[in-house]
């Protein structure tokens, strides 16, 4: 941190940081990063302490442990119960780092009251289009469990238009700032909702991806028996995401058996080489169909099947099984998937 006290820099790195590790996903370590970075930078069009908006930055969540809805005044709290400020900054200067803490909320309907608070909140805002929906929608995983997709669908769309649209509450304080160009760009991103809705997929399913992954390596560690691991994995991804038919198929000497699987019936058997699973297990590698209808020579269980991804399970340099999805849906399928899919497998 340039132009700060080396003490100051490691009591931030080594005391204060680590807080930010247990909460939620868009309030970790590398958001008070962001915020004391981008602090710093706007300080420099202003005639103000460095050292105390290293500090507000780095501690303006700090409240987070406390209570969310109240986190920025229990922030300010906290702040002035820091014993170590007081070696640094005098009584006046840790009341304006405090002050700057509680004032930073978006939701305040108060202009901060100093130009360190306003730096703060302007520095906060981390107006990335990409990470602000990401952003949402983790919080909505996080604190909404029950909903469905459709509920965070509606709750994002929510979220955004409250804070971020045309006549939303967020307000800028800085206009050195490059936030307000990036508010712009997320503004038209909440217009067009097929625009917001495919980010919303992508990053939905992601996210529901990455919960998944330590669930299925728990629940298939120690586990030996191929069948019993192919039982919960597939019931695993089924319930996380809802797809029409979640199931494996065995390999039995040129031909796919049917294994464990969760949706209506299927293909008992399927010869080497033939549909979309045969061919996986031909090819070695795992494919993506957007539309089932498209694909030659494919297998046709149902004809409420629309895509299908089918990916290949290894054992000793060997496909014993492929993992077969399939949605109701065209184009359910992407690489993504793909690239999750293929790793989960491998806990088998």
């Amino acid at each position: 941190m340039t132009a700060i006290r080396p003490e100051i820099s490691s009591w931030i790195e080594e005391s204060v940081l680590p807080r930010y590790d247990a909460f939620d996903k868009g309030h970790r370590r590398d958001h008070a990063q962001y915020v004391i970075g981008t602090a710093l930078e706007l300080s420099g069009h202003y005639d103000v302490d460095k050292e105390m908006i290293a500090v507000a930055a780095a501690c303006h969540d700090l409240g987070l442990s406390v209570c969310r809805e109240t986190h920025h005044l229990e922030s300010g709290r906290i702040i002035r119960e820091l014993t170590e400020l007081r070696k640094w900054f005098s009584h006046g200067q840790i009341e304006i780092i405090a002050q700057a803490a509680e004032d930073h909320r978006a939701s305040s309907q108060s202009e901060p009251r100093t130009i360190y608070g306003k730096i703060i909140a302007e520095a906060d805002r981390q107006i990335i289009p990409d990470v602000v929906i990401r952003r949402t929608i983790q919080y909505g995983l996080k604190n909404y469990p029950e909903m469905d997709k459709e509920g965070h669908w509606q709750r994002t769309v929510e979220h955004l238009e409250q804070k971020y649209a045309d006549g939303g509450y967020l307000r800028l304080w800085i206009p050195e700032s490059s936030n307000a160009a990036r508010l712009e760009e997320l503004r038209r991103t909440i217009r067009d909702k097929a625009a917001l809705r495919a980010v919303f997929e992508a990053v939905y399913k992601a996210e529901i991806y990455k919960d998944l992954l330590p669930k299925a390596k728990a629940i298939l560690e120690g586990e030996d028996d191929m069948i019993a691991g192919m039982a919960n994995l597939s019931a695993l991804l089924h319930q996380a995401f809802h797809f029409w038919w979640t199931g494996f198929y065995r390999v039995s000497g040129k031909q796919l058996i049917l294994g464990p699987f969760q949706g209506p019936l299927a293909c008992t058997r399927i010869p080497y080489g033939r549909g979309v699973c045969g061919t996986a297990w031909a090819r070695k590698e795992a494919i993506v169909v957007p539309d089932v209808e498209q694909f030659p020579g494919h297998i046709a269980c149902s004809s409420e099947s629309r895509s299908e991804i089918v990916v290949p399970v290894w054992k000793d340099e060997e496909i014993i099984a492929v993992l077969d999805i399939d949605s109701e849906k065209l184009g359910t399928f992407d690489e993504t998937d793909r690239e999750f899919l293929e790793e989960t497998v491998t806990y088998l």
